[in-house]
C-alpha cells in the first residue's frame, strides 16, 4: 500500500491515514463515510497534528461503565447501579442524599420561650380552678352554717349550754337582730321549756336561767312569748311548792314544807382545779346547784370512776323529800366529746340525816343530755340533809380516777 502520509487534507481531516496495527482510530469519514477502509478495521488518530473538534461516537456501555464525558442528569429519586459495589450501596447525587430514601427531616430546636409560656397557661388555669372551686365550698359553707345557726342556739339552750346560745346568736345576728327561722325556733323551744318543768324534766332555777338566756337577745319580736312561758313557770312551781306532797307521792302522810337545797360541800375526793384558759371556771360542789348544764361538779379519787367521792347538799329546813334528779357528768363543750374524757356516776348511795339510805344506778350520758334524769324513792325520807356517795362510776376516757355531776336538785 502506498504511504499516504504526504496526501493533503480535505476539511482539516486526513484521507486514507495508513493504519497502525491494522486499526484505524477514531478518524471519521470525509461527507460521514470512511475511504479505503480496511474490513472490520478503523482509521487510526492522525500522528503530529490535532484533530479540531472531532466528534466522537457514542459507544455502548461496556461493564457497567459511564460513557465518556459528561454523565446524563438523572431523574430524580433514580439510583446509579452498583458499580463495582459487593455491599450493593446505592450512589447519591449532586445533592448528597439518598436516591432510595427521604431525606431525614431536620430539627428545629425547642424553644424555650414557647415552653414557659404554656407552663405558665397552666398554672394559670389551675389557679383559676382553685379559686372558683374555692369560692363555691365558702359559698356552700357560709349557706349551711347560716341555715343551721337557729338549730344549734335552741340546741344550745336544751343542753344548759347558755352562754353558748347567746355568744352564737351575737355572732350571727347582733343584738336585737333576727329572722323568721330563728324566731319559730325559739319559740318552739319556750313551749318544750313549759312541758319540761311540768313533767320535772328541768330545775326551776335551771328554766329561768334559759329564760334570762332568751331575754338576753333582745328580740322584740318574741317578747311576749318569752313573757307568757316566763309567767306559766313560775305558777307551776308557786303550785308545786304549795301542793302537799302526798298528791305527788301516793298520799303518804307527810310533815314539813318542800325540800330547797341552800348548799353543798365536797365531803370525800379533791376538787379538780379551775382551767388554765378559764381562771373564772371551777369544779366545786356549788356548780351542781346553779342551773347550768355545762359547768359541773368534778372530784378526783384513787378509784377507778371516782369511786368513793362524796358530796352532800344542806337543806334549808327539815323537809320531806319523795326523790332527786341529776345531771350525769361534765358537759362542758361536749361538741369536742370533753364528757367522754371525764367519769360519770354509775352506782351511787343518797345517806339522809336520819340514817336512812338508798341506792341507785345512773344512766351514761353518752348523748351530753342536759335532761334531768329522775330517781323517785319508794318512800318519803325527812331530812335535813342528803349525801351523795359514789359506790362505782363510768370511767372516764382520759381521767380514770375522776367522777363528775352537772346538776342536782331534791323533790
Amino acid at each position: 500500500m502506498e504511504n499516504n502520509s504526504n496526501r493533503p487534507m480535505q476539511g482539516g481531516q486526513y484521507q486514507n491515514v495508513p493504519r497502525q496495527g491494522n486499526q484505524y482510530q477514531n478518524i471519521p469519514p470525509q461527507n460521514g463515510q470512511y475511504q479505503d477502509m480496511p474490513q472490520g478495521g478503523q482509521y487510526p488518530a492522525p500522528q503530529g497534528r490535532p484533530v479540531q473538534n472531532p466528534p466522537y461516537p457514542q459507544y455502548p456501555q461496556q461493564n457497567n461503565v459511564p460513557p465518556r464525558g459528561n454523565p446524563p442528569v438523572q431523574p430524580q429519586g433514580n439510583t446509579y447501579p452498583p458499580r463495582n459495589n459487593p455491599q450493593g450501596n446505592s450512589y447519591y447525587n449532586s445533592t448528597g442524599r439518598s436516591n432510595d430514601k427521604p431525606a431525614p427531616k431536620q430539627k428545629s430546636p425547642k424553644q424555650k420561650s414557647g415552653g414557659g409560656k404554656k407552663a405558665a397557661v397552666i398554672i394559670a388555669v389551675i389557679l383559676a380552678v382553685l379559686l372558683i372551686a374555692g369560692t363555691v365550698i365558702a359559698a356552700v359553707f357560709i349557706a349551711a352554717s347560716s341555715g343551721n345557726t337557729p338549730e344549734k342556739i335552741v340546741e344550745a339552750l336544751s343542753s344548759g349550754r347558755y352562754g353558748d346560745a347567746v355568744e352564737l346568736y351575737e355572732d350571727k345576728y347582733g343584738d336585737g337582730k333576727t329572722n323568721d327561722k330563728l324566731n319559730e325556733e325559739l319559740i318552739k323551744r319556750l313551749y318544750d321549756l313549759e312541758d319540761e318543768f311540768k313533767d320535772g324534766e328541768i330545775s326551776y332555777s335551771a328554766a329561768m336561767r334559759e329564760i334570762e338566756a332568751v331575754k338576753e337577745m333582745n328580740i322584740s319580736e318574741i317578747a311576749e312569748d318569752i313573757e307568757k312561758t316566763e309567767e306559766y313557770i313560775e305558777k307551776l312551781n308557786a303550785a308545786e311548792e304549795g301542793t302537799s306532797p302526798e298528791e305527788n307521792l301516793g298520799n303518804e302522810p307527810i310533815s314539813g314544807s318542800a325540800p330547797e337545797i341552800t348548799s353543798a360541800t365536797t365531803l370525800n375526793g379533791v376538787v379538780l382545779a379551775a382551767s388554765n384558759t378559764n381562771s373564772a371556771r371551777s369544779f366545786g360542789p356549788e356548780k351542781t346547784l346553779d342551773g347550768y348544764y355545762d359547768s359541773c361538779w368534778c372530784v378526783n379519787t384513787t378509784e377507778e370512776g371516782g369511786a368513793g367521792a362524796s358530796i352532800r347538799f344542806n337543806l334549808s329546813s327539815p323537809s320531806l323529800v319523795g326523790g332527786i334528779k341529776l345531771v350525769n357528768g361534765n358537759l362542758y363543750m361536749p361538741e369536742d366529746d370533753i364528757f367522754k374524757s371525764n367519769g360519770q356516776i354509775k352506782n351511787f348511795t343518797l345517806t339522809f340525816s336520819d340514817g336512812t339510805k338508798k341506792s341507785f344506778t345512773a344512766s351514761y350520758n353518752a348523748a351530753a343530755s342536759g335532761k334531768f334524769e329522775v330517781f323517785n324513792f319508794d318512800k318519803p325520807v325527812n331530812t335535813e340533809y342528803i349525801i351523795l356517795t359514789v359506790d362505782s362510776g363510768y370511767v372516764g376516757e382520759k381521767y380514770t380516777t375522776n367522777v363528775c355531776l352537772g346538776e342536782f336538785t331534791a323533790f
